[in-house]
């Protein structure tokens, strides 16, 4: 269903995963073999001081002179450091990215047990926030992909089809009262 809306699907799978094995099964073993296969994999301190640094740099307003960048780079390393050690997150781009957006917000990154969540949830607020006029629509759109997780649970499905999609999206506007241009964003 993804591959028929989408020109691209990225599919990610943790170390226990068996994507290959489940696609395998899915159109006989076809889509396996039109997908290219990748893997992420954890940075190592060099990689980690480059990504940081590029990141710090990223549309700075004034240049950093090198003393100033490598004092700058050098402490975010230890934050990050720090955060990993304490939780043995792995050293992936996708859980350092978002440590960098909370730093750079002045807000505390979360070490307590659980870490994975805290960093998604950034991840995905920060996804809302770029297409959210306010609060209270990203508010709006969190109670749409909680009410729709918790369908497909109780449908104990991992999809839908379009006519469920739809039948789903017309039951929360009437559930929440929304308009057609207040939902829009969900379809």
């Amino acid at each position: 269903m993804a591959r028929s809306r989408c020109d691209y699907v990225f599919v990610f799978g943790g170390d226990f995963s068996h994507v290959e094995e489940i696609l395998a099964d899915i159109e006989g073993g076809q889509l396996v073999a039109k997908m290219a296969h990748f893997e992420i994999v954890e940075l190592g301190y060099v990689l980690r001081n480059r990504l940081i640094e590029k990141w710090i740099t990223l549309g700075a307003t004034s240049n950093y002179d090198h003393e100033s960048l490598a004092r700058k780079v050098s402490e975010v390393e230890r934050l990050i450091d720090t955060i990993l050690g304490k939780n043995l997150l792995p050293a992936h781009p996708i859980f350092i990215l978002p440590m960098l957006q909370q730093l750079e917000a002045n807000t505390t990154v979360s070490t307590k047990s659980g870490a994975y969540g805290y960093l998604y949830e950034i991840l995905i607020t920060t996804a809302l926030n770029r297409t959210s006029r306010s609060v209270d629509e990203i508010d709006t759109k969190y109670t749409y992909l909680s009410e729709f997780a918790w369908y497909l649970r109780c449908q104990k499905a991992r999809e839908c089809d379009s006519e469920e999609m739809d039948q789903f999206n017309d039951r929360h506007r009437i559930n929440y009262r929304l308009t057609n241009a207040s939902a829009s964003g969900h379809d």
